[in-house]
């Protein structure tokens, strides 16, 4: 695999390209402060290296947060140590490897150490999390590292209960420590359950939040990573623009794209080649998100006069004060 970055000297070619885009841009002014969820060590950079690249760069605060540590990687971790079966303490290694790695990819993106949280949730396990296992009498436990409980040292939470209400109460206090102009969290039409559940718990922390009159204003941008044979053409291909998939266009999302230069274009580059332990399996798929630009799609709340127009709530009208039902229209 050939990985060499691209030369400065295209900055003019990066900007025509560019103004290709007709749909609306994100911009920066230095006074956003952005909180971002990856499900795993790598959506960060992925899903959004370019646009920490400059944020970090114009002095915008910056936090991200990690929710698992990709310790159910299994066929990664399986061929970092030559064996199909791997026992529990292997997992946790192999997990705080993918730690370091996005830790030196973020550096080179400018994020420093104490801008990244790890939370220590089980990778492959988010969506059990969301479904099944809520409350800390009954904890999800990992196949792979055989832990009820964050294990990791380092996580934001120590033992943090394997459960729904622990993922949601993490989630809030860094949005309390933050105070975020802006929450980055995976696109909820992503086709890994990991990054679904991510956006669900995200989605549910901040709305309890905004009962009690908090975060009215905050923005939500979602990031597409997984999605078929999207992005096309795979590999590393830097003059490039990113388009959102053909299956998307039907949906009426309102989607933001911003653009880089070729500084940070080559940051993002050389972040993505320190996931060493990625590459060897996927290196053609990490590539194919070094492009001239990165797209976000502006959560917006569905109403249920949206899905259901003149639908009746809750069935009869005596049910309600004064003999009154309400009709959405």
């Amino acid at each position: 695999m050939r990985r060499t970055l691209m030369p400065l000297a295209n900055l003019r070619e990066v900007r025509r390209v560019a103004s290709i885009w007709q749909g609306k841009r994100l911009r920066l002014t230095g006074k956003e402060s952005f909180l971002i969820l990856a499900p795993h060590c790598d959506d960060e950079t992925l899903g959004a290296g370019l646009l920490m690249c400059e944020a970090a760069k114009i002095g915008c605060r910056i936090k991200v947060c990690i929710v698992t540590n990709g310790d159910g990687f299994t066929y990664a971790a399986g061929r970092r140590y030559k064996r199909l079966r791997l026992k529990p303490e292997r997992h946790i290694e192999f997990a705080q490897l993918r730690q370091k790695e996005s830790l030196r990819a973020l550096a080179r993106l400018g994020v420093q150490r104490h801008q990244v949280v790890f939370l220590g949730y089980p990778d492959r396990g988010l969506q059990a999390l969301w479904y099944d296992y809520w409350t800390p009498e009954k904890c999800y436990r990992s196949p792979y590292t055989k832990a009820d409980y964050s294990p990791y040292v380092n996580s934001f939470t120590r033992h943090a209960a394997y459960c729904g209400y622990s993922v949601v109460d993490d989630i809030q206090q860094l949005m309390e420590q933050v105070n975020p102009t802006h929450i980055i969290v995976p696109h909820p039409r992503d086709t890994h359950a990991d990054h679904t559940a991510t956006f669900c718990f995200a989605i549910h922390a901040l709305e309890e939040l905004r009962t009690r009159g908090l975060f009215q204003k905050v923005q939500v941008l979602c990031y597409l990573i997984h999605r078929g044979p999207w992005p096309q053409p795979r590999g590393l291909n830097p003059r490039l623009q990113m388009v959102v998939p053909p299956s998307f266009s039907p949906l009426g999302e309102q989607w933001m794209a911003y653009f880089a230069d070729g500084v940070a274009i080559n940051a993002k580059q050389r972040s993505i080649l320190e996931y060493h332990s990625q590459l060897s399996i996927l290196g053609r798929f990490l590539l194919s998100f070094i492009r001239r630009n990165e797209l976000f799609s502006l959560y917006e709340p569905m109403s249920a006069s949206c899905i259901y127009p003149g639908v009746l709530l809750d069935g009869s009208a005596h049910e309600w004060p004064n003999n009154e039902g309400y009709i959405l229209e």
